[in-house]
């Protein structure tokens, strides 16, 4: 049987991807591979401290994901909002199947999956609603 939801969860250093349909799910982990960056910064310095984006990173993100139908991209910080400007610009069709982009801390991969399954389930229409 085909997955057919997945979840996304990322920061800049690694990315945690659930595949899942009503019976089973697989995971990845893919983690990004900087050169030696500084992600601290003293006060006075330039930059924001924020380490930059990585377009390996994002595609090989996105290739994990596969042509899953349902996507959901999550994370605690902006990395999940880089993705998305990466697909925007080389991957429309990813950004066409992510449903939602949200905040969310780290998480075990069972509370990702179990996040993830109740909330593509709460999407489903519900099938008696007493009309």
């Amino acid at each position: 049987m085909p997955y057919h939801s997945a979840v996304i969860w990322i920061d800049h250093e690694t990315a945690h991807i659930a595949r899942f349909n009503r019976e089973q799910e697989e995971f990845h982990v893919i983690h990004a591979v900087h050169g030696r960056e500084h992600l601290h910064h003293k006060a006075g310095s330039i930059g924001a401290g924020n380490s930059p984006s990585h377009p390996d990173y994002y595609r090989n993100v996105i290739g994990a994901v596969g042509n899953i139908p349902e996507v959901l991209v999550a994370g605690p910080a902006d990395a999940k909002h880089e993705l998305m400007k990466y697909a925007e610009q080389h991957n429309k069709d990813f950004v066409s199947r992510v449903i939602k982009v949200e905040t969310l801390d780290r998480v075990t991969q069972g509370e990702l999956i179990a996040y993830a399954r109740r909330f593509f389930q709460e999407r489903k229409p519900r099938l008696n609603s007493g009309h």
